[in-house]
């Protein structure tokens, strides 16, 4: 005998729908997220009469403990599904908007999701965990990302203040977040200090910002510096402090090394195929600073055990 359980997960509680094999809801019930709630689900289970192995599970995420609780109870026919194949078919049950009781307890998730694993078996693929260093990828993937969006976010905001009351402090560098742009916002950060400069203190400060551009770059920068810009009014705020609240961002000591730290596993669990310092990792590194070029620090570290892939 087979049985169907559709959840319809939450942070704080999960609605879930037993399901025979002809459809018939076999028991309902509402549990909450705790190591007791979750037990429920087992002994609902149980109570039916059906085996682990003959209990179908779905669900419409894996970012959650109850995956992990399903998975570690022996739970191996668990499905997840995409939120929008189950919007889609909620349109199975009901011809028209209209609400009653009958199609509400016909079209609630926790019961579609069991009759879409109950129907379309063939269309889902088991859910299986990921390896260790691939979860840990995934969540360094995640993480630089989010960085990336942080530091976009970071670099439009300084550039829509210097485009409206620093305008000169854009042109004078290549790249107005680069270090030296920053440097220079900070020692500098209104073009009434900018004015004070002469061609040979400008010429001091990028050397000593470690600035190798030839004498005839820096004379450029200092002439685009120079040229007359439209006059702003002065700035509400210290354009200098943006700028270090910008350079914290991308100069602080981000903790990549630690955060991408592979851990090394018991040489008694260390699969044959394996190596001792696996190629992949600094590949699959390498393939992350390509994709999120926005990340600027100086290397990734990848540690493994007590060796470390410089990137």
């Amino acid at each position: 005998m087979r049985i169907y359980l559709g959840i319809d997960w939450s942070h704080t509680h999960h609605d879930a729908c037993f399901l025979n094999e002809g459809g018939l809801v076999l028991s309902r019930l509402t549990v909450p997220h705790s190591a007791e709630g979750l037990a429920q689900l087992d002994t609902a289970r149980e109570k039916l009469g059906v085996r682990r192995d003959e209990c179908w599970i779905g669900l419409e995420t894996a970012h959650t403990l109850l995956i992990d609780f399903l998975w570690e109870r022996g739970y191996v026919q668990v499905f997840v599904i995409p939120p929008g194949a189950i919007k889609g078919a909620r349109r199975r049950y009901r011809q028209s908007n209209a609400h009653t009781d009958q199609t509400d307890a016909v079209v609630a998730k926790q019961r579609v999701i069991a009759d879409v694993v109950r129907t379309d078996p063939k269309t889902l693929q088991p859910w299986r965990p990921d390896g260790l260093i691939v979860r840990q990828l995934r969540a360094k993937v995640s993480l630089l990302q989010f960085l990336t969006q942080d530091i976009r976010r970071l670099d439009n905001r300084l550039g829509a203040v210097l485009a409206r009351y620093y305008p000169a402090a854009l042109q004078v560098f290549h790249e107005p977040t680069a270090a030296i742009a920053l440097h220079f916002l900070q020692a500098f950060p209104s073009p009434q200090a900018a004015a004070t400069l002469t061609l040979e203190t400008f010429t001091r400060f990028a050397r000593a910002h470690l600035y190798r551009q030839p004498a005839r770059v820096l004379t450029a920068c200092f002439a685009r510096l120079q040229a007359p810009y439209p006059t702003a009014m002065q700035a509400p705020f210290d354009v200098g402090k943006v700028a270090r609240v910008f350079h914290r961002q991308l100069a602080a000591p981000i903790p990549i090394g630690l955060l991408t730290r592979i851990a090394r596993p018991h040489s008694e669990a260390r699969p044959k195929t394996l190596p001792k310092r696996p190629q992949v990792i600094a590949q699959a590194a390498h393939g992350l600073r390509r994709q999120l070029p926005a990340i600027r620090v100086e290397q990734i570290a990848i540690i493994e055990g007590n060796g470390v892939i410089r990137l």
